[in-house]
């Protein structure tokens, strides 16, 4: 069923006096992009064969597979339709595997601002903390439209979240600017491993509309001003 299983059929092996009667093959395995990072058990069924005419059963053959990945990326801009000229936040999260091998370290990945929007450009504050982990860092490059982040750790079942403020220039017009990341590296288990990139997609509104009172708190039978903008 969709390709994922094996079933081999009519096998014979001769019978070698004072020899065991061997036969080996080899089964190439796709495993999935998105496969979480873990130890994943594979067990066949009991083989049956005829031998001299009577049924007979052996046992089952079992292996671990396992699968090293970098920890899954998402990110999501979080106060958006956002007005020409402004400034929205987009969030990362980086997110390991419960079931993971080992700790995931030298985390990395790249989000360039450039081919989403002219001008659009991150803020980082003057003495940024680490984003994921002792170590690590987040840096913005290129104009600050290049964002790195490197040397991130997580072990299995962490998660880390950080957030960018970006300022989107006056002249961007009305629409949907797809974000996109790189794809993550990192090392796992001594392995150079990956995991999928990121996208979501940045609202610039062609109308904003605020409003604000300027005058409280204020005290039962007073009065207040409610002013409303319109950019």
């Amino acid at each position: 069923t969709d390709r994922q299983g094996l079933q081999l059929t009519g096998g014979s092996l001769d019978a070698a006096p004072g020899a065991a009667s061997t036969c080996t093959f080899d089964v190439t395995v796709s495993i999935p992009a998105d496969m979480p990072g873990g130890v994943y058990l594979n067990t066949t069924e009991v083989p049956s064969a005829t031998v001299d005419g009577a049924s007979t059963t052996g046992k089952e053959a079992s292996d671990d597979l396992t699968v090293v990945s970098a920890p899954k990326l998402s990110k999501a801009f979080t106060d958006d339709p956002v007005g020409s000229g402004g400034t929205v936040s987009v969030d990362f999260t980086l997110k390991y595997s419960a079931v993971a091998s080992g700790d995931a370290t030298d985390i990395t990945f790249t989000d360039d601002l450039a081919p989403v929007l002219a001008g659009l450009i991150a803020n980082l504050p003057a003495t940024p903390v680490p984003p994921c982990g002792a170590g690590s860092s987040l840096t913005a490059s290129a104009g600050d439209t290049l964002l790195t982040l490197a040397g991130g750790t997580l072990a299995p079942a962490e998660t880390c979240t950080f957030s960018v403020m970006l300022s989107v220039p006056a002249s961007a017009a009305p629409g949907e600017y797809t974000n996109t990341t790189s794809a993550v590296s990192a090392n796992v288990a001594g392995v150079a491993a990956t995991s999928l990139a990121a996208s979501d997609d940045l609202s610039v509104a062609g109308l904003t509309f605020t409003k604000e009172f300027l005058n409280d708190p204020v005290i039962p039978g007073e009065t207040t001003t409610l002013r409303f903008t319109l950019v």
